[in-house]
């Protein structure tokens, strides 16, 4: 019997090595604790349960994370107890749509929503008792507001005043969670120097940029034309962090950006 299992064990890892890395890679990855996968630049728990049986989701955001699916943060829901709780995205057209973990964008000056979905298991017990969702905001950062909704009723809870929401299940039951991520402290346009100079939009930063100097633009949504008609050759980077210590994205600007004189090098920034 041992020389069987000790058998079996290698072909499962030469299996796993030489014909399906990628399959069994996926499927240690479903099953790590959230806890053991790589931490975003902040999350919020939310803990739903009821009786002896609950569930955990996480959501958050990062730097290197999309609105979409991604591989290294959004985690599969693998349903064990009584209580299915998850995050629905039919959107992203996986064979698998509802995720434990939800990890999206970290753009400054933009609110993001999370939806969830609590339901049970169709044998379970668990129709018509009290279900309560407590949650743990210690990783987010504090001038961000959170905003529970039940789509149900309508009742908006500010989940920085209250720590648990309870209602009686009856029936699938849908719920959001907002989070406005304020703008960065400083104005959204730098060059760079020995004394970096900051501007509140790219026609000002334009205007006072010197022959090969660089611009540097925060990584957020920004609106504002611009007009670069001046005889010099400027820089414009976008992604940065509200530090600009190193870039972390795209700059989106939804404005019309003309150039009718001089040399203008842009890189990490879209135009729409």
């Amino acid at each position: 019997m041992n020389k069987i299992k000790i058998n079996i064990k290698h072909f499962f890892i030469h299996c796993c090595i030489l014909r399906y890395t990628v399959f069994c890679t996926l499927v240690i990855a479903m099953f790590i604790p959230s806890t053991l996968l790589a931490q975003p630049d902040w999350h919020v728990r939310m803990k739903i349960e009821s009786g002896a049986s609950h569930n955990v989701l996480i959501l958050g955001a990062d730097d290197t994370a999309s609105d979409g699916f991604d591989n290294l943060w959004d985690t599969h829901a693998l349903f064990g107890s009584d209580i299915r709780a998850y995050f629905p995205h039919d959107e992203w057209n996986r064979d698998h749509n509802k995720f434990w973990r939800d990890i999206k964008s970290n753009d400054t000056g933009m609110s993001k929503s999370w939806p969830v979905t609590i339901d049970i298991d169709p044998d379970s017990s668990l129709l018509n008792e009290t279900f309560t969702i407590t949650w743990d905001l210690s990783m987010i950062p504090q001038d961000y507001t959170v905003t529970l909704t039940d789509d149900t009723t309508g009742q908006q809870i500010d989940m920085r005043a209250t720590p648990l929401h309870s209602f009686i299940f009856t029936a699938s039951r849908s719920f959001s969670v907002a989070v406005n991520i304020p703008m960065c402290n400083n104005n959204p346009f730098r060059i760079t120097g020995t004394i970096p100079a900051f501007y509140l939009t790219l026609q000002e930063a334009y205007g006072a940029a010197d022959e090969g100097d660089v611009i540097q633009i925060q990584k957020t949504s920004l609106s504002g034309d611009a007009n670069l008609n001046l005889n010099k050759t400027v820089t414009i980077d976008g992604g940065f962090k509200c530090d600009y210590s190193e870039t972390s994205g795209t700059t989106t600007m939804n404005s019309n950006l003309l150039i009718s004189n001089g040399t203008v090098l842009i890189s990490n920034l879209i135009l729409q």
